[in-house]
């Protein structure tokens, strides 16, 4: 999972650096926020070194399906597009329902819940967020930066 992400970085720098040498630099801002947090995401999945850690992270991304395919269902007729196959529509659901009986019901409620157990722990917060991730890091100094 991490050579995954890895790749992605990697795809995101290529990215910024022909945003910015093709003369956008709002385009590569946009690119750098998510840089920037799948880096921190890769650092934390890198030095905690804990496959479970890993996996959590790895079935978190049934909660993207599920948003993206409820926007889909939401906007599909505005948009003239068929509605969502009912196959999709209930593996999707069906994964859900595996994550919430696997993890637990707070799992899939934020962003970042897949990393919600290291924050209980370290700051005494249950939700974790890319400003807490970066915290774990202050001896790297990495920090959390707000971009307009």
């Amino acid at each position: 999972m991490t050579v995954a992400l890895y790749g992605l970085v990697i795809r995101r720098l290529e990215s910024l650096v022909s945003l910015l040498i093709s003369g956008y630099p709002d385009g590569a801002k946009i690119i750098w926020r998510s840089l920037y947090e799948h880096a921190v995401i890769l650092l934390v999945l890198a030095l905690e070194n804990d496959n479970e850690l890993a996996d959590k992270y790895f079935y978190h991304s049934v909660r993207g399906s599920k948003k993206k395919l409820e926007s889909y269902a939401k906007h599909h007729l505005k948009l003239n597009f068929p509605p969502v196959d009912p196959n999709y529509e209930k593996l999707v659901n069906a994964e859900v329902e595996t994550m919430i009986k696997k993890f637990g019901n707070k799992f899939l409620e934020n962003d970042y819940g897949w990393a919600d157990n290291l924050f209980l722990v370290i700051v005494n917060e249950l939700n974790a967020n890319l400003k807490f991730l970066c915290k774990l890091f202050d001896n790297l100094q990495l920090s959390f930066r707000k971009f307009d």
